[in-house]
């Protein structure tokens, strides 16, 4: 980021640079970066300067129509419709999902204990008993096939 600031005027002169930042067509948030970086370089180099505040624009999140998921989700392949349908039905995000592990989900009671990831809280979702019936036994109708492939090639030897 100090070299992008050289390239635009000369580093030693804080006014300048100060003025720079402040104009520079950028949003709010890399403004922000960049009088950070010049900051510590300010404090390095023993010059002084006055830093600008700037205040981060709030962004609407986007979250699609549950239409679209579904539309997302049957379009998927097989594999990734279930973590999809997963994701949707738990409101856990994919790094979570990826951790489970099958200790964690209770085929009793339908349940899954979700391990939180960073700045999230540990939560225990209910699943569909449809939905975990039908996952379950999609994974087990393709390892079945797959088994029975196995077979035939194996008895064509």
């Amino acid at each position: 980021m100090i070299r992008q600031l050289s390239r635009l005027g000369d580093i030693e002169n804080t006014d300048k640079i100060r003025t720079l930042i402040c104009t520079h067509q950028v949003s709010e948030a890399r403004k922000e970066m960049l009088s950070n970086a010049y900051d510590y370089y300010v404090q390095y180099n023993g010059l002084t300067w006055i830093k600008p505040r700037f205040t981060r624009e709030e962004k609407p999140i986007f979250l699609p129509l549950e239409s679209e998921l579904d539309q997302l989700i049957s379009n998927a392949r097989d594999k990734m419709s279930i973590f999809l349908q997963f994701l949707k039905e738990t409101g856990a995000d994919s790094g979570e999902a990826w951790k489970l592990r099958w200790i964690a989900v209770n085929v009793q009671i339908n349940t899954v204990a979700i391990t939180p990831t960073k700045n999230h809280n540990a939560r225990t979702r209910y699943l569909c008993k449809h939905d975990f019936k039908a996952q379950h036994f999609a994974t087990q109708e393709r390892t079945d096939f797959r088994l029975q492939e196995l077979r035939q090639v194996q008895m064509a030897i």
